[in-house]
């Protein structure tokens, strides 16, 4: 449910702690007490959706979404809906001064499912209601760009899973692991069930991928700079046999629930720069990929994800593949160019601690690969990007 803000009725602040403030927060916390927050009313005109009485929060859509709790609604045939949100967020510099920054006419509010958005078909749609309303008159292609994905969520009590983060790796006795330059193992970073991620890569791959995707990297020269280069990473696609040999490497590893998402690209992708959006579009989308993110529940940065579209450090992940792939200066790249290459995993040493990461170093890595080489399951050529965090 959209509501677009056609008046703002009253402002008034609430100081922390007294009884207008209904999250209180912590008790003797001098962090909490500091600014104001605030209760706002406000004339509302409802555009997607009918019936407020089973809403409870929202979000004030914007770069910066800020949650807001529903206190009171009134409908009248000739005034329209009024309501009342309480505005949980600090302004530290007092309500009159930052308050019209995030609530303004013409702004919206997005009302959030007490269920949550829980799968692709619920997110997609959470997200075609804000491009709706906020990139309406945009090129198509930012409307259809969302692709299926999983969030990888460590889960030490998931129960038997296929997937896994490092650990033992089980190969047909004549498929070994890959080596490093002076015949090392690769460091195991993550092991994928084909069988269990149907759904999502079939939209991706036109063939017939084997049982299990892993993904290696060369952790033990990052002295000498990231491994980003041919070698030092690699991608295989093998089926598990009859048999078998143990490969064990590192630790007993952590198996890994999955969760669905529905990914959006970046404000800074390649996809959406390929667009030549103007400044006013570009500002309309990097609010409705943040609101959008906001509703999700999802933090801006460090999760561990399969498919979909990264979420950069720095610059943007596909450029970068691009330049180092081909070797190119980021001058002579075009966007569209770098487009084209797809996110198979993303991994954040802040969303689950690997014994690696404390000689890899602080950094997130992500495997890419060309959407085409995806379609025809040739994993010879991802590229691998790092970001230090």
């Amino acid at each position: 449910m959209i509501l677009v803000i056609n008046q703002v009725l009253k402002v008034k602040p609430v100081t922390p702690g007294s009884k207008e403030d209904i999250f209180p927060g912590i008790k003797n916390d001098p962090e909490s007490s500091k600014g104001e927050k605030a209760i706002v009313s406000l004339k509302v005109n409802i555009i997607q959706g009918t019936d407020l009485s089973q809403i409870n929060d929202l979000i004030l859509i914007g770069p910066n979404p800020i949650n807001v709790t529903l206190i009171n609604q009134k409908n009248s045939f000739f005034s329209g809906t009024t309501i009342s949100i309480f505005i949980n967020h600090l302004f530290k510099e007092g309500v009159s001064k930052e308050v019209r920054q995030y609530i303004y006419e013409g702004g919206g509010l997005f009302a959030l499912s007490k269920k949550g958005y829980q799968t692709w078909e619920e997110q997609e749609k959470a997200f075609q209601h804000l491009a709706h309303f906020m990139l309406s008159d945009t090129p198509d292609l930012i409307m259809n760009s969302g692709k299926k994905a999983y969030i990888l969520d460590p889960s030490p009590n998931a129960g038997k899973t296929p997937c896994h983060l490092s650990g033992r790796i089980t190969y047909n006795k004549d498929h070994k692991p890959p080596l490093t330059e002076d015949n090392k193992y690769m460091h195991h970073v993550a092991t994928i069930s084909c069988r269990e991620t149907t759904p999502v890569l079939s939209d991706y791959c036109n063939c017939h991928l084997l049982d299990h995707l892993s993904f290696y990297i060369d952790s033990l020269h990052t002295g000498e700079g990231w491994p980003i280069h041919p070698g030092q990473h690699s991608v295989q696609n093998y089926d598990e046999a009859a048999d078998l040999e143990g490969v064990h490497l590192e630790d007993e590893g952590t198996e890994i629930s999955l969760r669905p998402l529905f990914s959006i690209p970046e404000p800074d992708h390649a996809l959406v720069m390929s667009l030549k959006l103007n400044d006013d579009h570009l500002k309309r989308y990097d609010a409705l990929y943040y609101s959008y993110h906001k509703a999700l529940g999802l933090g801006r940065k460090h999760r561990i994800q399969f498919l979909g579209y990264p979420q950069s450090e720095m610059t943007c992940v596909a450029f970068e593949a691009e330049s180092l792939f081909h070797q190119k200066a980021y001058s002579s790249i075009h966007y569209r160019d770098a487009s084209q290459w797809q996110l198979l995993l993303q991994i954040s040493p802040q969303t689950y601690r690997f014994t690696f990461f404390e000689t890899f170093g602080e950094a997130t890595i992500y495997y890419l690969i060309k959407n085409q080489d995806l379609k025809d399951g040739n994993f010879s050529r991802v590229q691998v990007v790092v970001h230090k965090e």
